[in-house]
């Protein structure tokens, strides 16, 4: 063998084997571990060149495993299979409704790139919300969810357009255990001072807190309910890591 073509087959080994690394999902563990450094955790992200995988591991990190999306959901099997196919799974896929991919995208922080595009930007859009702002709720229909959340523990998740005093208001809404959590995704200083003012209005206590994301110079207003001091640090230490520390949204008085 020449040492060109000696080379050109080690060249290609190493691509091949580089390849193969970036395919690989890390357990579980893993995933919720690299994800408390935010550096290693968008690398990971970026690296996976299988949009299957990198939809795995962005729900794994959730504990959003296929049976508890379709739990949580109440979507098809076909559905959650197909959305969190990985590489190594070789059957052929139908397409993804876009309201799903939405939801999704929702439920792990991120965005319609990073779930759709094999070389996905990091730069924040809000599509998966103007998905499914055909949906729009108002404050009333807000405050049945938060009340049913207090009553129902079971795990629920949902994206949510809020309309109110002409403004939508683009949310994260999850309960877990008696906890409320939403998301304030389009955070400014107006939809602070609504939402803000919506919540104050409701029968539960509320903390909020400023959450960097994935996309340089985006923060998430995220709003926790119900929650005592010592669930609020396990969010902190465990799901919110990047973050500092929680602010108390008092009542106006």
């Amino acid at each position: 063998m020449n040492q060109n073509q000696d080379l050109n087959d080690r060249t290609a080994i190493s691509i091949k084997s580089e390849m193969s690394k970036k395919m690989r999902i890390p357990s579980k563990e893993r995933i919720r571990s690299i994800k408390k450094d935010r550096n290693k955790w968008v690398k990971l992200l970026i690296d996976q060149n299988h949009l299957g995988n990198r939809r795995r591991i962005l729900a794994e990190s959730m504990d959003l495993g296929i049976s508890n999306l379709r739990e949580i959901t109440g979507w098809g099997k076909s559905t959650a299979s197909d959305l969190l196919r990985t590489s190594v799974m070789k059957e052929s896929t139908r397409e993804i409704g876009r309201e799903f991919i939405a939801h999704f995208g929702i439920f792990t922080r991120s965005s319609y790139s990073l779930i759709t595009d094999e070389d996905a930007s990091l730069e924040w859009e809000d599509t998966l919300f103007r998905l499914i702002e055909r949906d729009c709720i108002d404050v009333e229909e807000l405050n049945k969810q938060i009340h049913i959340a207090l009553a129902d523990g079971s795990r629920f998740l949902k994206g949510i357009v809020l309309k109110s005093q002409g403004k939508k208001l683009y949310l994260r809404f999850e309960r877990r255990n008696g906890l409320v959590i939403i998301d304030l995704a389009n955070a400014d200083l107006t939809t602070f001072r609504i939402f803000s003012d919506i919540l104050r209005n409701t029968e539960i206590s509320w903390n909020y807190l400023f959450y960097p994301t994935i996309f340089p110079n985006k923060e998430f207003l995220i709003f926790v309910g119900n929650a005592d001091e010592s669930r609020m640090q396990e969010l902190l230490n465990e799901d919110l890591c990047w973050a500092d520390k929680w602010d108390r949204l008092y009542r106006s008085t």
